[in-house]
């Protein structure tokens, strides 16, 4: 007789990879985004402020953002964006439908993220700290940082791979402000399954007014005092 495979069970431990409102709380209270916290024994510069908030308002892959040029800061249409590509020998995809265009949230140009980049030299990468692991991953050190400092905050928080998470909770936000998929999946460089959606592009407006629904950072208003006591923004 045939047997039956029974369905594997997921692990008791197992656990949602997004973020509720109540832990975002608690992430963005967190010295290094209110008053220049930063790690021990190590030194990313400004992507340790930057990545995680970069990951909530983009819902970009960490390891896209960590690999980022000066250059990939772009504007059409009077709307700042980042290229997110593989022009460099150091920039890699993970799909063909990476290659993107994402809308720099209205928030992000309040904390200074356009100021810091415009300060860099035109061939800069944007976070010139970060240096890559054995398979050349820019991300890799920092988000297994954070995911330490993390867990002295919360163990829960820590062990959902917190860039991820972050990337998740704009997938969620997408969601929540009801913008549609194939607009969403354009903004993260998720492929659809349907036929149609290989057909035309979503425009920049168009992304636009979706990232500007993602809701600003808990304790923003903390963040901009400090920025601004300190000229970063």
């Amino acid at each position: 007789c045939t047997s039956i495979k029974k369905p594997k069970r997921k692990p008791s431990n197992s656990i949602e990879n997004d973020y509720t409102k109540e832990e975002l709380e608690e992430i963005f209270k967190l010295p290094m985004f209110t008053n220049g916290e930063e790690p021990l024994r190590a030194d990313f510069g400004a992507a340790w402020f930057w990545l995680p908030i970069l990951a909530y308002y983009t819902g970009a892959r960490p390891k896209e953002l960590a690999q980022l040029y000066r250059k990939d800061l772009m504007q059409s249409e009077g709307i700042h964006f980042i290229a997110i590509r593989d022009i460099e020998s150091d920039q890699t995809l993970k799909t063909p439908a990476a290659q993107r265009k994402i809308p720099i949230h209205d928030d992000l140009i309040k904390l200074g993220f356009i100021r810091y980049i415009e300060s860099l030299s035109a061939t800069s990468r944007a976070f010139p700290h970060l240096k890559p692991d054995s398979r050349g991953s820019y991300s890799y050190h920092l988000s297994r940082r954070f995911s330490e400092r993390l867990k002295t905050l919360n163990e829960s928080l820590q062990r959902k791979k917190p860039l991820y998470a972050l990337r998740h909770a704009f997938k969620t936000s997408m969601r929540d402000a009801g913008v549609s998929e194939d607009v969403h999946d354009s903004i993260t460089g998720h492929s659809g399954p349907s036929v149609g959606r290989q057909y035309g592009k979503t425009s920049i407006e168009a992304t636009k007014k979706a990232i500007d629904l993602v809701p600003s950072i808990p304790n923003i208003e903390t963040m901009l005092r400090y920025r601004k006591s300190q000229g970063l923004c």
